[in-house]
């Protein structure tokens, strides 16, 4: 009983990390995305 609510709870923690982590490198690539599309818009402008 002990042992199963154990394995549990350190899969749960790792099921946290995991969406945490998907949503940080979201976030991450969406903002690299502004910065090239920035980019784009400076190299056309010039």
């Amino acid at each position: 009983m002990y042992m199963s609510y154990q394995i549990n709870y350190t899969m749960n923690i790792e099921f946290v990390r995991g969406k945490t982590k998907s949503k940080k490198s979201a976030k991450d690539q969406r903002i690299q995305k502004t910065a090239a599309t920035r980019k784009l818009c400076k190299s056309t402008k010039q």
